[in-house]
């Protein structure tokens, strides 16, 4: 396992095995020096986006709309540097690439491929 700790909040970054090639895992240690899970991850299902930025920071809210008349109810907000916001966004952008060479084209329609 490699990784660069911040010793001070007890919160280590780390690339293990256990996370799977080109994904990073958040770990805390315990006072006996051993890595434990800092939260179980949570899946959460979103259909709802906003973007915000300033100067030094993006934030990303996700949440779900249930009907067209119905305001949307935001339940996560990432807050993260540009540097990050754009690794984030090649990311996604190679995600969607290689989603659609196994799946087909995604269509412009929410829910729709091209290939239906």
């Amino acid at each position: 396992m490699t990784g660069v700790a911040c010793s001070a909040i007890g919160i280590a970054l780390a690339m293990s095995r256990e996370c799977g090639p080109r994904k990073w895992c958040v770990v805390m240690r315990d006072e006996h020096n051993q890595y434990q899970d800092a939260n179980p991850l949570e899946g959460r299902y979103a259909n709802y986006f906003e973007v915000g930025y300033n100067a030094f920071e993006f934030i990303l809210d996700f949440g779900q709309r249930y009907s067209e008349g119905e305001d949307a109810k935001s339940h996560t907000r990432i807050v993260t540097s540009p540097a990050y916001a754009k690794v984030f966004l090649e990311m996604l952008r190679d995600s969607v690439s290689k989603y659609e060479q196994l799946f087909g084209a995604i269509g412009k329609e929410v829910g729709k491929n091209t290939d239906e």
